[in-house]
């Protein structure tokens, strides 16, 4: 795969269209993750939230606009902080 930057597309604000939309990357705590990048002049494009017991997530934008999800998977970190969790 190969990615290259053209100067005349804009960044979208929906994430449905075409092309790629985000990049993943897992961490092993969400929240914490994505206040540093705020402390650091980052910007938040979406608050951390849980799904289910799967994972917490958020997202982010690159400085150039590009979307970034934070997420802390289950399955690859272990469990999810209880009080991120949905009461049963």
């Amino acid at each position: 795969m190969f990615l290259h930057e053209d100067p005349e597309v804009q960044p979208g604000s929906s994430m449905r269209g075409h092309g790629y939309r985000y990049l993943t990357v897992q961490v092993w705590d969400c929240d914490a993750e994505c206040a540093g990048i705020a402390a650091r002049g980052g910007v938040v494009a979406m608050a951390p939230r849980t799904m289910g017991a799967v994972a917490r997530f958020g997202f982010v934008r690159d400085p150039d606009g590009n979307m970034l999800e934070i997420s802390q998977r289950a399955s690859l970190t272990g469990p999810l902080p209880p009080d991120t969790l949905p009461e049963e």
